[in-house]
């Protein structure tokens, strides 16, 4: 097994199969030879339902998905292999989660939490929420297993499952700040669960949400890139804000501090800290309300001013609920119905958010697919830069769209750079005469060659006939690298 290890197809995710087929080797080999010792501690919270026999089935069911994936991390290409995998995973983790939320056979005393929830109330909430943040999980392992159908390409898939990762932490917070389980021994640390798990990642997925707007007013408003490392500036800025605020609350004194109510065995906050909170979202929020703003002439296909407004809406209403709660129901975590409230109202919201993002394309590419996928690019081709932007040259310009490099007939390495100018009508547009989805039938009548092209891109490209009835040519996969003299290949 650990020596076809190199033998492993390229990527992340054949390596991540092979190792967990490698623990459910090791757990199935622990479940036989001492079937009452680590499954005991694991189900601890009612070790006596665990018994040798069931012990023995578990062994038998962790060994049929060893073998499973096993083979699948070396069959990646097999679709049946892959989709079976992948339905194991969801039954082991649809398991543990509700052992967890449901049947509370895990996590107790091995962790120092008593999980006895207050009522069913709270489990059924518990459990509710779970199925929402495994439907929308779902829902983003679909988008990144067809993370090469165009539309969704273009939704920034990495940031918005950060966001939805920020999300889970922020109801892992929850489930202690809000009162759902009681906590005792070394997990009464009520700030941990409330400043580094509940306000964190509540203000992580704030700000997350904000540069994922502020990603698209740089480059459709103000013209400049937002590359890989200024992704990677702004997540850092992010980070650094977020943990001194934290920070900040965690060193200072009494007056700002969360106190634990041990007659309950409970989290609760001072009046200080949540004012101090809210006003910090409302000013994070007000910000994101600008960059809203400022997003609403985006003309292109990347325009995503009513998903934003929706956004918006839904935000405003969380934080007017939000502020109405601890301002007036300070002691909400010990009342049922406001704590049940909370809790739900934060998961309904957050995951709308990711869903607003990047539900449409998801559903249009199960339901419409090919029609979607034709229709977007219809758009994108209507708002190129020949037509929506008018790139025309301007060396002097300090405002640049897109950069071209002329090295094909060794000319300097100074960047020629085109700007939109609204004063330059395009009068380039060799498609006007035909339908954007007629695109393949006219490439191939060689409407389009070097004489059709702008006079920007004339000695900068070849043009290719396609293949007729090839897949989408604006796929990058059918894009070839310069030729030896330095031109591009379409």
């Amino acid at each position: 097994m650990f020596g076809d290890l190199l033998a492993l197809p390229e990527g992340g995710l054949p390596k991540f199969i092979w190792l967990s087929a490698a623990f459910s080797v090791f757990n199935t080999v622990q479940c036989m030879v001492q079937p009452l010792g680590m499954t005991r501690r694991i189900y601890s919270q009612q070790p006596q339902q665990v018994t040798p026999l069931t012990s023995h089935l578990f062994a038998a069911w962790t060994a049929l998905s060893a073998i499973l994936r096993y083979k699948c991390a070396f069959n990646m290409g097999d679709a049946l292999l892959y989709d079976i995998t992948f339905w194991s995973y969801v039954i082991a983790g649809a398991h543990f989660m509700s052992e967890v939320l449901v049947f509370r056979t895990i996590l107790s005393q091995m962790f120092g939490i008593k999980v006895d929830n207050p009522g069913r109330e709270d489990t059924v909430t518990l459990a509710v929420c779970g199925g929402i943040f495994g439907i929308t999980a779902v829902m983003l392992v679909y988008a990144w297993c067809n993370y090469n159908y165009q539309p969704i390409r273009a939704k920034n898939l990495l940031w918005t499952t950060l966001i939805y990762l920020s999300t889970v932490l922020w109801f892992v917070g929850n489930i202690v700040a809000n009162g759902h389980v009681h906590i005792v021994g070394a997990w009464a640390n009520c700030k941990l669960w409330i400043i580094w798990f509940r306000v964190l990642f509540c203000f992580v997925f704030a700000s997350m949400t904000i540069v994922r707007f502020y990603a698209l007013d740089r480059v459709f408003n103000q013209k400049k890139p937002f590359t890989t490392r200024s992704s990677l500036i702004a997540a850092a800025i992010v980070v650094v804000l977020n943990v001194a605020y934290c920070l900040v609350n965690q060193l200072l004194g009494k007056s700002l501090e969360i106190d634990y109510l041990a007659s309950v065995e409970a989290c609760n906050a001072t009046q200080t800290f949540r004012n101090a909170a809210l006003i910090f979202q409302w000013v994070l929020w007000a910000g994101c309300g600008v960059l809203i703003f400022r997003l609403r002439n985006i003309q292109s296909s990347f325009n995503e001013f009513r998903e934003s407004i929706l956004i918006f809406v839904v935000i405003v209403a969380l934080l007017i609920e939000s502020t109405v709660i601890n301002v007036h129901f300070r002691r909400f975590p010990l009342q049922k119905a406001r704590r049940i409230e909370k809790t739900v109202m934060d998961v309904v919201a957050s995951t709308l958010v990711v869903w607003l993002f990047i539900g449409y394309p998801v559903l249009m590419s199960i339901f419409k697919r090919r029609s979607y996928e034709l229709q977007w690019l219809e758009r994108l081709a209507m708002d190129g830069p020949t037509n929506s932007y008018n790139l025309t040259p301007n060396r002097k310009s300090k405002q640049s769209y897109a950069k071209m490099e002329d090295s094909a007939n060794g000319a300097d390495s100074a960047d020629h750079e085109y700007i939109a100018d609204s004063t330059h009508l395009s009068a380039h547009k060799p498609f006007d005469n035909y339908h954007p989805l007629n695109i393949e039938s006219v490439l191939n009548s060689n409407a389009l060659n070097e004489s059709s092209l702008p006079p920007v891109l004339r000695n900068k490209v070849h043009v290719h006939e396609p293949i007729m009835y090839s897949p989408s040519l604006f796929s990058p996969r059918y894009i070839e690298p310069p030729s030896p003299d330095g031109r591009r290949v379409i």
